[in-house]
């Protein structure tokens, strides 16, 4: 059913401070996260990681009610990370994917995008750059998909998005033959000269070739 592949690179030859999960939840579902850590400053990396822990931990029941579960997740991880000695800030987007919807928050730089042969909808568009998780002042934002034709998630940190043209990006994944050469095509478009970055990159590309015939919709909500 999912076709899933991801990427992780660091432009400093180190350690990344993005991270990535992939969890399946239960069958015919995924509960996906992506953080960013904050970079230029301490504990981004803690930060990142800690986060994406803890969507680990939690993502069985934020399966079962994300709608109604990510808000609340995201203040809670936000007033944690910021008492946390050894945490700094990161962003952060979590979402649930199923055969028939999507359903996530976001906060930072970080983005959603849903590709399909018709178009792309950037999910993420709404969301509250500033301020990160791990200030106990994030705003997170909601967002949800019905889904109607098949197509791609694509989540990727802005080590992407920053040097990388839209179109370019939408036709790399369009373009590609699987999953695995998309991802590739995308490391491929982020990349400096001499196979080196211009940031941390992390990427999670999820194709869905069969979705239930509802009726599309797209709708974004700030967080009460």
């Amino acid at each position: 059913m999912f076709k899933i592949a991801s990427r992780l690179a660091s432009y400093r030859g180190e350690a990344s401070e993005d991270r990535a999960l992939i969890l399946h939840a239960a069958p015919q579902t995924l509960v996906l996260a992506l953080a960013d850590g904050m970079g230029g400053r301490p504990g981004g990396g803690e930060a990142a990681q800690l986060a994406i822990e803890t969507v680990e931990i939690e993502g069985v029941k934020l399966a079962k009610k994300g709608a109604r579960l990510w808000p609340g997740f995201f203040r809670a991880l936000d007033d944690a990370l910021a008492a946390h000695t050894d945490a700094g800030q990161t962003t952060l987007t979590g979402l649930t994917l199923t055969p028939q919807k999507l359903v996530g928050a976001s906060v930072g730089a970080s983005e959603a995008w849903w590709i399909t042969s018709e178009g792309h909808f950037d999910l993420t568009e709404a969301q509250k750059r500033k301020p990160h998780l791990g200030t106990a002042a994030a705003e997170p934002v909601v967002f949800a998909l019905k889904l109607t034709r098949p197509g791609t998630l694509l989540l990727a940190s802005d080590g992407l998005f920053k040097y990388t043209d839209p179109l370019a990006v939408i036709e790399a994944v369009r373009g590609a033959a699987d999953v695995e050469a998309a991802a590739d095509a995308l490391v491929a478009l982020a990349s400096a000269p001499a196979g080196r970055f211009y940031d941390d990159l992390a990427v999670i590309l999820v194709r869905l070739d069969t979705i239930a015939p509802w009726t599309s919709f797209l709708h974004r909500f700030k967080a009460d």
